[in-house]
């Protein structure tokens, strides 16, 4: 399913036939600089699989302010004796790092 997705979405978006890239036609940096183009309109970008505009700023404001309350209240609670905390979660960003340079 995921991969009809993204082929739909490469030649609707992009003109791209993902059949060149089994083909060696294309490299996988080129697919993924193809796949962070896409809209978050996309087939992939409903499914949260599209590229960097998935949030907005609006999101990321209210991701960053979420985080920082969530470590001011740990450090809070750990100043006054708070024991046995764990860890603080922050709010998992949406990102599509695969690791190529």
């Amino acid at each position: 399913m995921l991969y009809s997705c993204l082929e739909y979405d490469l030649w609707t978006e992009c003109r791209v036939d993902l059949a060149g890239f089994w083909q060696h036609k294309y490299s996988v940096r080129k697919l993924i600089m193809w796949v962070r183009g896409l809209p978050s309109t996309s087939m992939l970008g409903a499914r949260g699989f599209a590229g960097d505009d998935r949030w907005g700023k609006n999101e990321e404001l209210l991701a960053t302010v979420a985080d920082y309350v969530h470590i001011l209240t740990y450090l809070f609670a750990k100043a006054n004796g708070g024991k046995n905390l764990g860890k603080v979660e922050l709010i998992d960003r949406p990102d599509l790092t695969v690791g190529v340079e």
